[in-house]
């Protein structure tokens, strides 16, 4: 053989292209266990910003999907009429595990359970049984944040033509239905009718089944593969008052106020989202029942614009709210709103090697600065300090909070009238890690499984800063890094909602089955952060 044969010969081995990989696997129906066709199926290449790749199912379910690179994927699976899954997720909620493809690989034996949506219909009725054309219904369910378990507004439909609803595309779970009459756009007109000794009663928003109140309201169960589920609503007829607010302003300002429910998250109360004042600054609320409520106002004094904006006297406010009864009568009350909340200025510092670029990061809503300097604009009450942006390859926790010389990293920063306050937000980069695989009864690994660490200080547990949440991969592997050095627990759930951790009745039933670790700091001189391993046992 020549050299020139030779070195041909080795420079094709050199630019021979990488052998292409392929994910192939099945789809089916939860429920019926039937396989789906028609199904997409997508892979997003992880760290790119190539396209993602798809194919669709068979009439057997069955997917092939070719000529990817290697590397880190998260695979979904998705058809009308079905909730979207990612490969290894319990839940559509959750994000599943990633998928690694080495050069020439072909992944096969994926496995795709699609949950069908659920559906509520009904009719809507007035007390005298006739149908209301083009009522609004609201759907309401609860959902898990930072915060505890909250009522979110899902979606809004109105009746048809025989008073009938659908509300379709929804997961499982707990809805709440709220009914009303929808007003019919018309130039306003003045009631010329016969006055009565009596005050005309009215249609009142009525909650499903037959209350004004929400939080008497009886909830709608949603469950995958019971097909349709009938919730008639008749919408109730009262007497309604009218609440009239009497912003004490100063010039210059924008204000508006709203009356909502006591339970927080349902829709306002009357008119009240759509409420203008007078010449003489007065809001009319109308069409109030009698009941308990929360009565919100702001006013946001107005500043110009000219290129820099001003934060010496503080920023625009966010809504104050008091209580307010409505009882047999209108009524009429007097606000002051604060109108401007107070600036907090601050200065963050990190602590230790190879520390991210301050310009990286955000003090909640505030982008910090290249000198490390924010600016916060914060409500009267106890705010939280929260660091966002963090990169995720970085071990970097939040060492000490403190306004003035006082400590305030457990218990947040209490923010009263208008004075100012000086922060010093300090962070470190030797935090510690914790690595593990999460079994199930039978010590098999747990893919797509939820681990959760959790401070035991409970002041620290609803901040984002010392609690974490990470995936296991197709090995039951996971890895939680730039833990604060501390006391904690560590949970592990193989369907768990998003943020339900979050909700101490929730987490009462799992508290005491919750495996203790201890975090130290990185060892400084160390090459690596190994960390320490623990073996969990997925929580049923």
């Amino acid at each position: 053989m020549t050299s020139s044969l030779i070195l041909a010969l080795l420079f094709a081995q050199q630019v021979a292209a990488p052998e292409k990989c392929s994910i192939s696997g099945t789809v089916i129906d939860s429920v019926t266990g039937r396989p789906l066709s028609k199904v997409v199926i997508v892979a997003e290449h992880l760290g790119t910003s190539e396209p993602h790749a798809s194919t669709t199912t068979d009439a057997a379910g069955k997917f092939l999907m070719v000529d990817l690179d290697t590397g880190q994927y998260r695979v979904s699976a998705q058809r009308g009429g079905y909730q979207k899954i990612f490969y290894g997720a319990r839940r559509p909620t959750s994000i599943g595990s990633s998928v690694a493809l080495a050069e020439g690989q072909k992944l096969e034996g994926l496995q795709f359970q699609l949950m069908p949506y659920g559906v509520i219909t009904g009719t809507v009725r007035d007390t005298d049984g006739e149908i209301v054309v083009g009522a609004r219904v609201l759907i309401y369910s609860s959902v898990y944040t930072r915060r505890g378990r909250q009522i979110d507004q899902r979606s809004q439909t109105w009746t048809n033509d025989v008073g009938q609803y659908r509300v379709s595309d929804l997961e499982s779970g707990k809805y709440y239905l709220e009914a009303g009459m929808s007003p019919t756009p018309q130039d306003p007109t003045i009631d010329h009718s016969v006055k009565q000794k009596e005050p005309t009663a009215t249609a009142l928003k009525t909650w499903y089944s037959g209350v004004l109140d929400p939080a008497a309201a009886s909830p709608v169960d949603v469950t995958p593969g019971v097909g349709v589920t009938t919730a008639d609503i008749t919408i109730i007829r009262g007497r309604a008052y009218q609440v009239t607010v009497h912003l004490d302003t100063p010039r210059g300002s924008r204000s508006g106020v709203s009356l909502n429910y006591s339970t927080p998250g349902f829709d306002v109360v009357g008119n009240s989202g759509h409420a203008k004042a007078d010449s003489k600054g007065d809001f009319s609320i109308t069409d109030v029942p009698p009941g308990t409520y929360n009565l919100g106002f702001f006013a946001w004094k107005i500043r110009p614009y000219e290129g820099v904006i001003d934060e010496s006297q503080g920023g625009s406010c966010e809504e104050e709210r008091m209580p307010l009864t409505v009882g047999q009568t209108d009524i009429a009350v007097r606000v002051s709103p604060n109108g401007l909340c107070p600036t907090v200025a601050g200065h963050l510092r990190i602590e230790g090697e190879h520390p991210p670029k301050l310009s990286e990061l955000v003090v909640n809503n505030a982008r910090v600065r290249s000198d490390g300097s924010f600016t916060l604009d914060l409500s009267p009450g106890i705010n939280r300090i929260e660091l966002l942006g963090t990169p995720l390859d970085r071990d970097v926790f939040i060492k000490s909070i403190t306004a003035g010389t006082e400590d305030i990293l457990h218990r947040g920063m209490t923010v009263s009238g208008s004075a100012n306050a000086d922060l010093e937000v300090v962070l470190a980069t030797d935090g510690g890690q914790v690595n593990g695989i999460v079994r199930d009864a039978d010590s098999k690994p747990v893919p797509g499984a939820t681990i959760v660490i959790l401070p035991n200080d409970p002041t620290l547990r609803g901040s984002f800063n010392f609690t974490k949440d990470v995936i296991t991969d197709l090995s039951g592997h996971f890895e939680i890094k730039a833990i604060a050095p501390g006391d904690y627990k560590l949970f592990a759930w193989q369907d768990a909602a998003q943020y339900s951790w979050f909700d101490p009745d929730f987490l009462k039933d799992y508290e005491a089955r919750g495996q203790a670790v201890s975090v130290k700091a990185k060892d400084p001189a160390a090459a690596t952060n190994p960390g320490q391993t623990v073996d969990l046992r997925v929580l049923q």
